[in-house]
């Protein structure tokens, strides 16, 4: 027997033509859910490295001169660590305390003048200990707050893209490997006096078992390439035409050329997983189930 020849009817079946389909769609789900779990884990990345937010609070003084103010942020620009440092301004501040004191206990209240500070999160940590003392030097009294560093509505989205895209990526894997594994197990059964002649004939469990998968492995490379094209297309064009979107506070989002190998190489890690699938469980049915003689006219 030539091995490099299918003797099994296999092409024929309606299940053996599913199967280069079936693989197509595990291999763009499973591109497709991937990638996104990687573009929102570099998402969230880049939330947490949004810069901190301190607040400089002045105390009150004797006139309105602002010269405390400029003073501190003069200060504050000292520190490598500051990026921006801004005034707030007394609207905002007002609106900010309404919630609490009314409209009627701003009206006649002096408010402190406050500072709202930006620092780089990629820099080392700052010492707000030395940061405290500079300012305290030019302005006695100024005192620092940092800001709430609980996560945002875009890191607790992004948390749960990635999450669940990733948890899908499985439950695709899985479910694909599975049905596979199905259309094996019923395109043996409608090929089984194609079996059975071979197995009389001589033909090893291994031997009936490569000729699945030999086809398995034809069938979806050509499956799997159409998968994976169409996933990465779709890709594609999900990260240009979000590039036009303010998404995420116009944070930038993309694929690293070493993501892109990533889905390709998930593409084909999956299909050998199949053709894994499938030699198991042909050599599973094969075994518990002995040779019957064909049928005669």
């Amino acid at each position: 027997m030539r091995r490099a020849r299918l003797d099994l009817p296999l092409a024929r079946t309606v299940p053996g033509r599913i199967l280069p389909w079936l693989a197509g769609a595990l291999v763009y789900a499973i591109v497709v859910m991937l990638a996104i779990a990687i573009i929102a884990d570099q998402a969230l990345l880049a939330l947490g490295e949004r810069a901190r937010l301190i607040t400089v609070t002045l105390p009150l003084a004797d006139d309105d001169s602002g010269r405390g103010v400029s003073t501190a942020i003069d200060a504050l620009y000292q520190n490598p660590s500051v990026i921006t440092a801004e005034p707030v301004g007394d609207a905002e501040l007002r609106a900010l305390m309404t919630p609490w004191l009314g409209e009627t206990g701003l009206n006649d209240l002096p408010l402190p003048a406050m500072i709202d500070v930006r620092l780089d999160p990629l820099a080392a940590a700052p010492d707000l200990a030395t940061l405290q003392g500079a300012l305290s030097d030019v302005v006695p009294g100024a005192t620092l707050m940092i800001g709430a560093t609980t996560p945002d509505r875009a890191q607790v989205a992004a948390t749960l893209i990635r999450n669940w895209s990733a948890l899908f990526v499985l439950i695709a894997l899985l479910a694909g490997l599975l049905a596979i594994a199905s259309i094996t197990t019923l395109s043996l059964r409608l090929s089984r006096e194609a079996v059975d002649l071979l197995r009389c004939m001589g033909a090893t469990p291994d031997y009936l078992a490569g000729q699945l998968e030999r086809y398995t492995r034809a069938s979806s490379v050509r499956g799997g390439a159409g998968g994976l094209g169409l996933a990465l297309l779709t890709v594609a064009i999900a990260l240009y035409s979000g590039r036009h979107l303010a998404i995420l506070d116009a944070i930038p989002i993309g694929l690293r050329p070493l993501d892109w190998s990533l889905l390709a190489g998930m593409a084909a890690v999956s299909l050998l997983l199949a053709v894994a699938v499938v030699r198991i469980s042909v050599l599973q049915q094969l075994q518990h189930a002995g040779p019957r003689p064909p049928r005669t006219a």
